[in-house]
């Protein structure tokens, strides 16, 4: 009696008949029959996971039942993302006994993680350098560079800006991206303006030591072909090529170094120093040739009865 659609235990009589005449020997028994009906399970779907998650509980209902044991899984639900495969991995939930269950199955994916591991640096750059391939310096190219100066999987220190430039490589599971990594990395890139050399005269060889002014400061002097000029750029006319002298301003910022050449023009002293001393002249005496009496010819005359070098007792006052 009862429905058997319920779990429970239902008891069936069996009866028998005398025959020719049913009553007059009838007999009946009784048996007791247990039904078991287990209820439908069902299992919370979980999300995807990353291969480094930490291990996590599944759900399911009603919670008499127990999951199929695997490596990744435990008969009361812990799942293991690091024991499981990458892709999807089967969960069973059981409910009833051995002979009579129902069961309910899901898949949960699992994503593999991708390290954002560099292999290599960058040394450093200077803003005029041409552009470098990153390829070579990550142990997985799949992902991708993010930062100053980065275009694609390349880094271009012309772009980037100056000083501790850094750069970011950064990867991603598939298909959802649960799993992402990032390193960075930093390129230290310096700038060099073209230097310009301020002071370059012109100088009689005659004058004192002069100190030549450059911008930007910090960089060495040097004489193409003179040695009249020191590295800190103390430039000494006594010491200088009459004429131009050829000087080099180098200047340099970490890898970058720039460098301008600049002449110095230098002029030879010419002293009006005399051999000898004039006489006395008589207001009618011939003229006199004044070039007679100078060490170094070639220089002007000035004052009264001069005309040229030719000095005229009668034209002076």
């Amino acid at each position: 009696s009862g429905n058997p659609a319920i779990t429970g235990y239902y008891t069936y009589r069996y009866n028998t008949y005398s025959a020719p005449i049913a009553n007059v020997c009838p007999d009946s028994s009784k048996i007791v029959v247990h039904i078991l009906k287990p209820a439908a399970p069902t299992i919370t779907q979980p999300q995807p996971h990353c291969i480094t998650d930490a291990p996590f509980q599944l759900t399911a209902t009603p919670n008499t039942g127990y999951f199929t044991a695997a490596p990744y899984l435990s008969p009361n639900g812990l799942f293991t993302p690091g024991l499981s495969a990458v892709g999807n991995n089967q969960i069973e939930y059981t409910i009833g006994t051995n002979t009579c269950n129902i069961k309910d199955v899901k898949v949960i994916s699992i994503e593999a993680f991708v390290p954002a591991t560099l292999t290599g640096s960058i040394g450093d750059q200077c803003s005029t350098n041409p552009v470098i391939n990153l390829s070579g310096l990550v142990q997985n190219n799949t992902g991708t560079w993010s930062g100053p100066g980065i275009t694609g999987s390349t880094f271009d220190p012309a772009t980037s800006g100056t000083g501790p430039v850094v750069i970011t490589y950064n990867t991603k599971s598939i298909p959802s991206g649960l799993c992402p990594d990032s390193r960075p990395l930093t390129v230290n890139v310096y700038s060099l303006a073209t230097p310009i050399v301020n002071d370059r005269g012109p100088y009689c060889n005659s004058m004192q030591p002069v100190q030549l002014i450059a911008t930007p400061l910090g960089g060495t002097f040097e004489g193409d072909n003179t040695p009249a000029v020191g590295p800190t750029g103390i430039f000494n006319p006594a010491s200088a090529v009459i004429g131009d002298n050829i000087i080099t301003y180098s200047v340099t910022a970490g890898p970058c170094q720039a460098m301008v050449k600049t002449v110095v023009k230098v002029e030879a002293f010419v002293p009006a120093d005399f051999t000898s001393y004039v006489k006395a002249f008589c207001r009618n005496e011939a003229s006199f040739d004044l070039n007679s009496l100078v060490q170094y010819p070639g220089g002007q005359w000035s004052g009264d009865g001069m005309t040229g070098s030719i000095f005229n007792p009668a034209n002076a006052n």
